[in-house]
């Protein structure tokens, strides 16, 4: 077997991916624009999404600035993002 190297490309505009028989390449299919109107809608969200905010909020003021071990509103984060990621 050949080398295989891996390429992990985090970016905010979309992406075509290809793959042949030993290589892969990257083509940016988009333009920066899409990242400020993804921004501008999801503020635009975030009203719809109250509830969560505030069981979040609720949750890091009753855990304090050093909870214990083991304790985290991560739940209550990813509530309030997926809230917001389904409006988006």
């Amino acid at each position: 077997m050949g080398r295989v190297e891996v390429l992990i490309v985090v970016s905010p505009l979309p992406l075509a991916l290809s793959a042949a028989e030993d290589t892969m390449s990257i083509k940016v299919t988009g333009d920066a624009r899409i990242c400020s109107v993804m921004e501008k809608t999801m503020e635009e969200c975030k009203p719809g999404c109250v509830k969560f905010f505030d069981k979040y909020n609720e949750c890091v003021a009753r855990l304090g600035p050093t909870p214990q071990k083991g304790l985290d509103c991560q739940l209550q984060y990813f509530d309030y993002y997926r809230c917001l990621d389904g409006c988006v």
